[in-house]
């Protein structure tokens, strides 16, 4: 099989953007690519700038998008077998780079550009997952006009996010005494829609639990698989920011967060053709429990440290899961791993053996303070 890999921050001529969400950007591409060269019968058709180049490999084809990135994508992916994209979903970017591969015609490991397009809308997630009894945070969508008025008699703290934003950028909680036009402001630079949304914040544990959701030959679902609990390091204050996680991370409320977390992908699938391959569910574990706060339609940070922890090769569950494959009935967990968005990891070691779910779903699952931000890494 040829697979074209390709992240968007280290393929995008002239990208304009913070070095650190660079770096994170590399860092993902770089454990994929490693991951998917380990597999037997793979080649690799690399798209990224010069200055992004990996060092060679006899099954591994290196290409430089030039100034023509979409055009590139759109040929190469004609050539090859599957393409796997690495890229925020804001602003529709994941949703329209997924519907070049689509009209290409090659495989596309990962959720389809309708599956992306509403998980990457907050509030029309938040309302399937409501509809689905799925527990997240009271969320109101507002206009940009006549926001303050409202946010100034709703009970404080709450969390001001956009609507279809990624990782922490526009993100803002507003305390007590804090000011609403800054924050405004805040969502207005992240984001080009003209509304937002308010949520309820929660105190409790960042969280993420991953997940792969395989698709059947026949386009049915072939089951829905948490891959392990990760904790996610946040900064505090007002605006909060993304510092890495940890997989293989214990906590009491583990085989819930994982439960739930499935059944929010469940919800998702079921709203969405072609949802399939590896998902983020944000969630915070609070006083009453696990609460989702948003999914992510994509390779998340949280790949570094699980592909580290996690028996057998990850992007090989990956493949299988979205070609419809058998799966392991039972995956070990190595140890913990930390790691960061500059893409450093650092094992601990403890192997376990985590299993339980429904024969259906075809394989057993793996088994910092924070608050309802929904500050999710790239």
């Amino acid at each position: 099989m040829t697979i074209l890999l390709m992240e968007h921050l280290t393929s995008v001529p002239g990208a304009e953007c913070p070095a650190g969400l660079i770096g994170e950007g590399r860092a993902m591409r770089d454990a994929l690519l490693a991951d998917l060269l380990a597999l037997r019968g793979v080649r690799i058709v690399l798209l990224r700038r010069r200055e992004h180049a990996v060092p060679a490999h006899p099954r591994l084809r290196q290409v430089d998008p030039g100034g023509r990135r979409a055009a590139r994508l759109r040929a190469l992916a004609r050539e090859v077998d599957a393409v796997l994209l690495i890229a925020p979903e804001g602003g529709g970017l994941l949703a329209r780079l997924c519907r070049v591969v689509e009209r290409a015609g090659p495989l596309l490991l990962g959720p389809s550009s309708s599956a992306v397009r509403l998980a990457a809308d907050k509030w029309r997630l938040d309302r399937i997952l409501r509809a689905a009894g799925i527990p997240t945070p009271r969320t109101v969508l507002l206009r940009r006009t006549g926001a303050a008025a409202a946010l100034r008699r709703r009970e404080r703290p709450f969390v001001l996010k956009p609507r279809d934003g990624f990782g922490s950028l526009g993100v803002t909680i507003i305390g007590r005494g804090d000011p609403i036009g800054p924050a405004l402001e805040s969502v207005r630079s992240a984001t080009g829609r003209s509304d937002l949304l308010a949520q309820d914040f929660i105190e409790g544990d960042a969280a993420s639990v991953s997940v792969l959701a395989g698709e059947g030959l026949d386009g049915t679902s072939a089951g829905i698989v948490p891959l392990g609990l990760n904790r996610q390091r946040i900064a505090g204050g007002r605006r909060p920011v993304y510092l890495g996680g940890e997989s293989g991370w214990r906590h009491p409320m583990e085989e819930a967060a994982e439960g739930i977390a499935r059944d929010a992908v469940r919800a998702l699938v079921r709203a969405a053709p072609g949802c399939r391959g590896y998902l983020g569910v944000d969630l915070i574990l609070g006083p009453a429990g696990p609460v989702v706060l948003e999914i992510n339609p994509r390779i998340t940070t949280s790949y570094l440290g699980l592909r580290r922890v996690l028996r057998p090769n990850l992007a090989g569950l990956l493949r299988a899961a979205v070609l419809g494959e058998s799966l392991p009935r039972m995956l070990r967990i190595d140890g913990r791993c930390r790691y960061d968005t500059a893409g450093r990891t650092i094992r601990m070691r403890t192997a376990r053996w985590r299993g339980g779910l429904p024969r259906a779903d075809g394989i057993r699952a793996c088994r910092n303070t924070s608050a309802g931000t929904s500050a999710a890494s790239i």
